[in-house]
């Protein structure tokens, strides 16, 4: 019966602890605007793999239909320059639903050299290669991190 137990918590280890999710949300409402930001990140060992972004803005009555419509076009034209930059390695997902927009940026980096993700997501990979200052950054930055 120890050598079960030993043999699962060994496969355990190997396969299951390296791998490691840092989840940071800020929500915030200002102007009529209801935002909120979620940046995920996956790592393995302490390496970051894979880098999500969803950013959902929900406007208020106060609010026109042309003025969202205008939001939107700006969704659209980031939407549209993250995959051009990126030659499509950077996934940008845009949903729109009523009076809300909700953008969907994430990458994996396998998939983008670390000069053009430092380009397009404005921050050095080194720095978010290092956990506990990439949640101090974001905790200071008014997130709260998991």
């Amino acid at each position: 019966m120890k050598k079960v137990i030993l043999t699962i918590l060994f496969i355990i280890v190997l396969t299951g602890c390296s791998n490691e999710k840092m989840v940071c949300t800020k929500k915030e409402n200002d102007n009529g605007i209801i935002s909120k930001d979620e940046y995920t990140l996956k790592y393995d060992k302490d390496k970051l793999q894979q880098y999500k972004l969803v950013s959902t803005y929900e406007f208020n009555d106060m609010y026109t239909e042309e003025e969202i419509n205008e939001q939107k076009k700006k969704a659209e034209e980031t939407c549209e320059y993250f995959k051009e930059e990126s030659n499509n390695n950077v996934k940008c997902i845009l949903n729109i639903k009523n009076r809300t927009i909700t953008v969907e940026v994430s990458t994996d980096l396998k998939n983008i050299d670390k000069d053009s993700f430092e380009n397009l997501m404005f921050v050095p990979l080194d720095d978010l290669n290092n956990k506990k200052e990439t949640k101090k950054m974001f905790k200071n930055a008014g997130f709260t991190c998991k």
